[in-house]
């Protein structure tokens, strides 16, 4: 059975400012309580060993993975960090969680993380239950590009016969 991973904290966006609503209030993720994880495994994923003074091991620290060949050799450990770290630190249990890397150029990845979840009346789930976080990692720089759902980009380009 999957996990329940629902709850209510802060909204932030992607550069780890609070969201403020219109009238000037702090936003908070009531409206969803799936978002809370996702932004909990956002914050796991691009942070480095350090970052967190009290959590010092609170990071994937994918940056280790800089200059690292795109083969399936690293994809793989890659793949496996990112599962390590969520589950050490408590943010998904390792029987609902899987992560892909698929490379998409010679220095970049593309990520694909699929964690199962209960859905409930107050999280986005519905009947499937399952949460997708995509993100782009360039193994030159270090870059890390996630993907929401509402970004309709085209990662590969069909083309006509």
């Amino acid at each position: 059975m999957p996990g329940f991973y629902d709850s209510i904290d802060m909204r932030w966006d992607d550069n780890g400012d609070y969201l403020l609503s219109e009238d000037g209030d702090f936003q908070d993720t009531s409206s969803d309580t799936i978002e809370s994880f996702v932004a909990e495994i956002k914050s796991v994923l691009r942070s480095e060993l350090g970052d967190w003074e009290k959590h010092p091991n609170y990071a994937a620290d994918l940056r280790e993975f800089i200059g690292e060949p795109n083969n399936p050799e690293t994809a793989k450990r890659i793949e496996n960090r990112i599962i390590y770290s969520l589950v050490q630190n408590n943010v998904v249990s390792r029987s609902d969680v899987s992560a892909r890397l698929v490379p998409t150029r010679p220095d970049t990845g593309l990520v694909i993380l699929t964690i199962q979840a209960m859905p409930t009346e107050t999280n986005s789930l519905g009947e499937s239950g399952t949460v997708s976080v995509v993100f782009a990692f360039n193994l030159i720089e270090g870059g890390i590009l996630f993907l929401d759902s509402e970004r309709k980009i085209n990662l590969f380009p069909v083309t006509e016969r």
